[in-house]
């Protein structure tokens, strides 16, 4: 069975106080979590840039111009009973269900659903990098790394230049499942009971219902390396 201890308690509530303190800004102010002032790089938007706008980094654009548009899209679709197979609004129409990016069936997502969509966004955030942090955590601590040694790493990996840059991109969403997969897969070794299966199953298929294949192949390929490793430990 997966049951928590004391030290795992406390660790997961120092994550969440982190998590709060991190996205202090939409929880506590008037501001979204979002980039979307990454349009004032482009028109008509550029006319009306505050005075000392930077350039920024465009390779982030795609979250605007496409990610928070399909999301959109999709809670439109499913709140309406209708599952998101064609989208209309891209040129002549183009398939939506089939775009692996578009992740309409991601249970987060859908679990957000009632919400409005600048909140969903912001919570879906913040239950990535905690889920990111605790499985960390929990890996770390199995290893033999004393909880100062592996809250330190939990924290490290939560809040690491990929996670929060990526943070709102499927690539982003479908590796902080790494440390659970690295987790449960070591307990899938020693310990291979109900609780473990399910566990892993469940991480494996969230990952790939996040919607970014190159990224799911990445971390599968880490948690098979490692499983092949323990194997011959």
């Amino acid at each position: 069975m997966l049951r928590p201890d004391a030290g795992d308690i406390r660790a997961a509530l120092l994550i969440v106080c982190c998590l709060v303190a991190f996205f202090g800004e939409p929880i506590f102010t008037s501001k979204v979590f979002s980039p979307a002032g990454l349009l004032f790089d482009y028109p008509p938007w550029n006319r009306h840039a505050p005075a000392g706008y930077a350039r920024p980094n465009t390779g982030l654009m795609d979250r605007v111009n496409q990610h928070d548009r399909w999301r959109q899209f999709n809670r439109e679709s499913l709140r309406h009973g209708e599952l998101p197979l064609w989208n209309p609004w891209a040129f002549a129409g183009v398939p939506h269900l089939a775009n692996y990016q578009s992740a309409p069936l991601y249970p987060p997502s859908l679990a957000t659903l009632p919400l409005p969509f600048e909140t969903a966004q912001l919570l879906i955030a913040m239950f990535h990098l905690g889920i990111a942090g605790l499985f960390t955590w929990l890996f770390l601590r199995r290893s033999g790394v004393e909880p100062p040694g592996a809250l330190l790493g939990a924290l490290a990996f939560m809040f690491s230049g990929a996670l929060v840059l990526w943070l709102g991109s499927p690539g982003g969403y479908v590796i902080v499942w790494l440390p659970a997969l690295m987790y449960l897969t070591g307990r899938f070794i020693t310990e291979p009971g109900a609780g473990v299966w399910f566990g892993l199953y469940a991480a494996v298929s969230l990952q790939f219902l996040a919607g970014h294949p190159e990224s799911s192949a990445y971390i599968l390929t880490m948690a098979w390396v490692f499983f092949a490793f323990r194997l011959v430990e």
